[in-house]
């Protein structure tokens, strides 16, 4: 009998999280499920703690997998082509899976008939992963019964209404047949995945405000610790993504979301390098600026918004606009740039 869902967990030197990563999928409460746990290459004690855990609990719905180290990418495309669900879900191993999670989720897409099922989640302390954080992401403005199709979808993406986090939905299997993670960019590779599958397929999908899983924010994560090298690389995922919407011939206003989403960020990152020193890197963002300013679409408001900040960029004392980008990110909240 074919399986309903595969989970698959890639992790690499998480040796301190394979024990609570295996007990929390041993208690799930879906049965037809397989949980592949792809350990990505490890040089600590991680293999040995998944491969004690697992055989002290005799559950065969695990399956681990040893390979050699290649990044998450390649790993979770790995745990894709073996996988003999119907539906996907992708865990991160250090992150919080409640009882239901699977289930929940399985639900969800089973009842609405969808290829793909987005969810909400909780950001979670590090200290208390039952706590939730000050800040949480919020699906209010964008949940309703409605099914939605690709474009539908792309248009929330390119919004920043919805995040490509691949925890934060369950996916057919199908929608995977041509489609990957880029194995050789290792930041926000999850969101170039999502727009692959969402251009390959006609999709049905659905939004849903529920909270099943348990994102714990880590003071050692890449994504808390952030940096110039990952801003670099993100740029590279939304400028590939662009050039995935045009060869797939994409509508063109989409194009122009995507080009405003690009837009965001290269702003962003100019500015966090005038504050680096980082004058060489500043003089390449400016350059893509204007072309990515007027190729793009994005309300009235948002335009006059991004005008100025561009303005502002071409301030030529650059030693005075350090002092003004610094005090702005203070003036905002803005945790420092590292």
């Amino acid at each position: 009998m074919l399986l309903k869902v595969s989970v698959i967990v890639p992790i690499y030197n998480g040796g301190k999280y394979a024990k609570e990563l295996v007990n929390n999928l041993h208690k799930q409460s879906f049965e037809s499920a397989e949980f592949i746990i792809l350990d990505d290459g490890s040089t600590d004690e991680t293999l040995s703690e998944l491969r004690d855990q697992t055989e002290l609990l005799n559950d065969s719905r695990f399956s681990i997998i040893q390979k050699e180290n290649t990044g998450v990418s390649d790993t979770r495309n790995v745990g894709i082509s073996i996988s003999k669900g119907e539906y996907l879900i992708f865990v991160d191993s250090d992150d919080n899976i409640p009882e239901f999670f699977v289930e929940e989720y399985y639900k969800k897409i089973n009842k609405n008939e969808t290829d793909i099922e987005f969810f909400s989640f909780n950001k979670t302390k590090e200290s208390d992963v039952t706590q939730v954080t000050g800040h949480q992401p919020i699906y209010d403005s964008i949940y309703s019964d409605e099914i939605l199709t690709s474009n539908q979808i792309l248009k929330l993406i390119f919004d920043f209404s919805l995040p490509g986090y691949p925890f934060g939905y369950i996916s057919r299997k199908e929608l995977w047949k041509d489609s990957f993670f880029p194995k050789d960019i290792h930041f926000t590779e999850d969101l170039y995945a999502l727009v692959d599958i969402l251009t390959n397929n006609e999709v049905r999908g659905h939004i849903s405000n529920d909270k099943y899983y348990n994102y714990v924010q880590r003071s050692a994560s890449i994504m808390h610790n952030a940096g110039e090298k990952e801003e670099i690389a993100s740029d590279v995922v939304t400028d590939r993504i662009i050039d995935l919407l045009i060869s797939r011939k994409i509508d063109k206003e989409i194009i122009k979301l995507a080009t405003n989403f690009s837009l965001g960020h290269y702003i962003i990152h100019c500015e966090n390098a005038v504050i680096r020193g980082n004058l060489i890197l500043f003089e390449k963002y400016k350059k893509s600026l204007w072309t990515k300013f007027m190729n793009s679409k994005m309300s009235l408001k948002s335009r006059v918004n991004k005008f100025i900040k561009i303005i502002v960029l071409f301030f030529p004392n650059t030693g005075i606009l350090k002092k003004i980008l610094t005090y702005k990110r203070i003036l905002t909240n803005q945790e420092p740039i590292k």
